[in-house]
This record gives structure tokens, sequence and C-alpha cells, in this order.
């Protein structure tokens, strides 16, 4: 192993750089595109970027609904369909961690927040009967001490 590493670095090159060929590819790729358009997207490239952004628009759209619901409706079932569906991507289903972002037993970090794609982010939830139950407000609970009603 010592031998090949050594043969390598003699050469100027290690096994490991075949990222960097790959990456440097992908670039000189990226830049004949810009000389051929002027610096300018071409109209493949705008397509596929509105393609993109419907998804993702898509996305957005259905989880707000399930989000915001009807008054008074739980949509929590709606949203574990979704889920289950593919349609609404969680934590536990459709999000990639950040590999960069691993350290000391952690598996990484998400580049979105995951609590934004949970069912009660703009009404929190309450279990049933527990808005029913004294002492659930305590302001409440601190007028009624003072004999307010």
């Amino acid at each position: 192993m010592l031998f090949t590493l050594a043969a390598f670095a003699f050469l100027g090159q290690s096994p490991d750089d075949d990222w960097k060929e790959e990456s440097f590819r992908k670039q000189q790729e990226i830049l004949r595109k810009r000389r051929e358009n002027g610096g300018f997207i071409s109209e493949e490239e705008t397509a596929e970027i509105q393609k993109r952004r419907l998804e993702v628009s898509s996305e957005e759209r259905m989880l707000r609904e399930v989000q915001q619901g009807k008054e008074g409706a739980d949509g929590l079932d709606k949203w574990k369909q979704l889920r289950d569906e593919g349609k609404i991507k969680t934590a536990s289903s459709g999000l990639v961690r950040d590999e960069d972002s691993s350290r000391l037993g952690s598996e990484g970090l998400f580049a979105e927040r995951i609590d934004a794609k949970l069912p009660y982010i703009d009404s929190g939830y309450v279990p049933e009967g527990e808005e029913e139950k004294d002492g659930g407000d305590f302001f409440g609970g601190l007028a009624k001490m003072f004999g307010k009603k």
C-alpha cells in the first residue's frame, strides 16, 4: 500500500483524486454552456428549472392545505397518507442528511427545517379533553384565584 501511494505521489496524483477530475469536467461543461449562450440560461435549462419549481411548489401546496385544514378538522390522517405515498418528505421518509455535518456519532443535519413539514405547525396540537381541564390556562387560573370569572 505504501509503495502504491509513493508511486502515485511521484506522478503527482493520488488514487483518491478521481472526484476532482469529475468535478473539473462538470465545471468545464457549465462554462462551455455559458460561453455558448453568452452567459444566459438556455431554454431547455429554463424548462428544467420550471419543472423542478413546480414539483416543489405542489408539495408545499399540499402540505399547506393539510396544515391549515378546515375549521375543526384533524389533518393527521391526511398528512400520514401523503407521507406514505411519498408526496411529503419527512425526516423518516425522503429527506437526506448532509454528510459533511456528521460529527461524533451524529448522523448529520437536514438541509431544511423538518418541523415545518409536520401537520400541526399552524394550529398546534391539543389532546382531546385537554382544553376542558381546570388549570389548563395559567392566566385563567390566576383570575379565578382572585375571584374574577
